[in-house]
């Protein structure tokens, strides 16, 4: 019976983590619409604070339901929106909010706060009940746009600081596990990175945003690879670079997808390849309210359909892309 349970239970965990870490469009062929649809937000750009608008939105999370949970950075509230609602209702408010992350075994989200000099890691039931619980207290980060949670322990992209530390939330004590060393361009350091992805095997992808790349932290090693942009740390427009990324996410073939900000473009980047197999949505070095242009992505999410789901930060804005599977 306890290993019938135990079974179980991995069962359940193993689809739980596929579901929060692995964005799996049907094959290799499947495309988006490269005109999205204003989910939340305004088409036209407007912030605002009532409940259809945002203001400088930041990251976004969807959970088995596909509800979605934005961070509403300048509106200093988390909004929850219903799936197809386009009108959300705040579950936590008071401070600034960057970074969140789904905690499906706890039904929870957990977020980066801040106000004034007051930065911390704070949880949440989802639907907003009860109150917050602070799980990474003051001084031990300085910036977090992005976090993942995993078995009770956090990663925490760690800007300022240069690195990325695992909280474990059990003993309230952490690791460096990327950087750490200061900021520079070579292999062991990264410079302000923003966002981060980690894979079933706790390795880290991680958004070094001011070295315009990707690097693949594995797990246990003290240095990065290069696995997009360029290993000298240079910006440029062309598939091969990035411009200030801020958010990558990773698909079980390692297929990345890449929030590369600078250039308000969306990319493709299969494995082991040089450059970007496509840009997806925006158009290089242009940015605009257009249905197919962005202004500084920050984040990116897919559905449980797979359709592709955008934080247009700077437009105050969610867009959703239509996937295509009509090739598979």
């Amino acid at each position: 019976m306890i290993a019938e349970w135990i079974k179980i239970r991995i069962l359940s965990l193993n689809i739980i983590l596929a579901i929060t870490t692995r964005p799996d469009p049907t094959c290799l062929l499947s495309t988006w619409n490269d005109n999205g649809t204003t989910i939340v937000g305004s088409q036209d750009g407007i912030h605002g604070g009532s409940l259809n608008l945002l203001y400088n939105p930041r990251d976004l999370v969807i959970d088995n339901n596909n509800d979605i949970y934005i961070s509403d950075t300048l509106n200093r509230r988390l909004m929850r929106y219903i799936s197809n609602a386009t009108e959300g209702y705040p579950i936590f408010n008071g401070f600034s909010i960057r970074g969140i992350a789904l905690s499906p075994d706890e039904q929870a989200i957990y977020l980066s706060t801040f106000i004034l000099n007051i930065e911390r890691i704070e949880r949440i039931n989802k639907n907003g009940l009860g109150g917050s619980t602070v799980i990474v207290p003051l001084e031990v980060f300085s910036v977090c746009y992005s976090l993942v949670v995993r078995l009770e322990n956090t990663y925490i992209c760690d800007t300022n600081n240069h690195r990325v530390i695992l909280w474990f939330n059990t003993n309230s004590s952490f690791d460096v596990v990327a950087g750490g060393n200061g900021w520079g361009t070579d292999s062991e350091h990264l410079q302000s990175p923003e966002g981060i992805f980690v894979d079933d095997d706790q390795n880290i992808y991680i958004t070094d945003t001011r070295n315009h790349r990707i690097q693949l932290w594995k797990k246990g090693t003290s240095q990065g690879i290069t696995v997009a942009g360029s290993s000298l740390a240079l910006a440029g427009p062309g598939l091969g670079e990035l411009r200030s990324p801020t958010a990558v996410i990773v698909d079980s073939r390692g297929t990345m997808f890449i929030a590369d900000a600078g250039n308000h473009r969306i990319l493709q980047w299969f494995k082991d390849e040089t450059q970007a197999s496509a840009i997806l949505v925006g158009s290089t070095g242009t940015l605009g309210l257009n249905p197919n242009q962005l202004n500084k992505p920050t984040s990116l999410k897919f559905d449980s359909e797979g359709n592709l789901l955008v934080v247009d930060s700077e437009n105050n804005r969610v867009q959703k892309y239509f996937v295509d599977n009509s090739q598979c």
